[in-house]
């Protein structure tokens, strides 16, 4: 259930925040208050790229359970109310330390933060799709409050 979840969450976060930035009219949510960097991107009326890096200390199930909060907020926000991820990759990105602290500190340390990157499509209506997950964006929303 944790994978599904997860999954679903950073479907949802993918479309909440490709849409948010494909559609300058609608009002954007403020996820100024969350850890990281967001990015959206609208190939499509209803497919979008979306990419996140975490912050250090950050698990891929705590990352992914943001973006799953932006893309459902952001599915929503613009009508939609189901996604499917299209395809997702999970990585590691190493940021390196500061150079103007003592060797050894932690602030002079290489860090290892959690990369998100994937593409997802909006639907109105439930897709009727049996190859792949449908995630109704008010229920993944429930699903994390419940995270929290």
């Amino acid at each position: 259930m944790n994978s599904l979840v997860i999954r679903s969450l950073f479907t949802a976060a993918l479309a909440v925040i490709l849409f948010s930035i494909g559609c300058a009219s609608a009002p954007q949510p403020d996820f100024s208050n969350m850890p990281g960097k967001f990015n959206l991107h609208k190939t499509q009326n209803d497919l979008y790229t979306v990419s996140y890096t975490g912050t250090t200390g950050m698990t891929h199930a705590q990352a992914e359970n943001i973006v799953g909060q932006r893309i459902s907020t952001v599915v929503l926000n613009e009508g939609y109310r189901y996604f499917i991820v299209l395809n997702r990759n999970r990585t590691w990105v190493t940021r390196p330390g500061d150079p103007n602290y003592p060797p050894g500190s932690v602030a002079a340390t290489d860090h290892h933060v959690p990369k998100i990157h994937g593409d997802i499509r909006l639907f109105k209506k439930e897709p009727k799709i049996q190859t792949m997950a449908v995630f109704d964006a008010e229920q993944t929303q429930q699903n994390l409050k419940a995270f929290h």
